[in-house]
Order: C-alpha cells, then structure tokens, then sequence
C-alpha cells in the first residue's frame, strides 16, 4: 500500500471542506487529529459536540440575562 500525508488547514473554509470530502471517504482514508497544543505547548481543552452545545446554551442564556439587565436600566423593554 502506497501512502500519502497532508497537512489541511482547516483554519480556513476551503481546508474544512477538504477535510470533511476526505472524511467521506473511511474505507481508503484515515485522519489523524492530533490535539491542538496551546501557547504554552500543553494539549487545548476540546470538547465534544454535545459538551460545545451545552457550553455555548450556557454562554447565551448569560448574554440574555445581561441584555434583560441592560434594558430594564434604559428604560426600554
């Protein structure tokens, strides 16, 4: 078997979309994902789709809260 590597930024739209074709494709293609390492040279804390959903309902229904604040200090509804 003959392999190839490739590096795929997928910080861009045009290296997602690469990546998720190449994804399609199981039978013949593997992926690696090493772990993001941060400034420090540590592995970056990821998270799974699931715990991101929960993350990000958390950070909304904040943001909601202090918009209700901010109005009922302007005097606005």
């Amino acid at each position: 078997m003959m392999t190839v590597t490739a590096h795929i930024d997928v910080s861009t739209p045009q290296g997602r979309k690469i990546a998720r074709e190449l994804e399609k494709h199981k039978k013949y293609v593997q992926i690696d994902n090493p772990f993001p390492l941060g400034e420090d040279g540590k592995p970056v804390e990821t998270f799974s789709l699931d715990e991101s959903f929960e993350k990000w309902m958390n950070i909304t229904v904040i943001i909601s809260k202090k918009n209700e604040n901010l109005s009922k200090h302007q005097g606005t509804s």
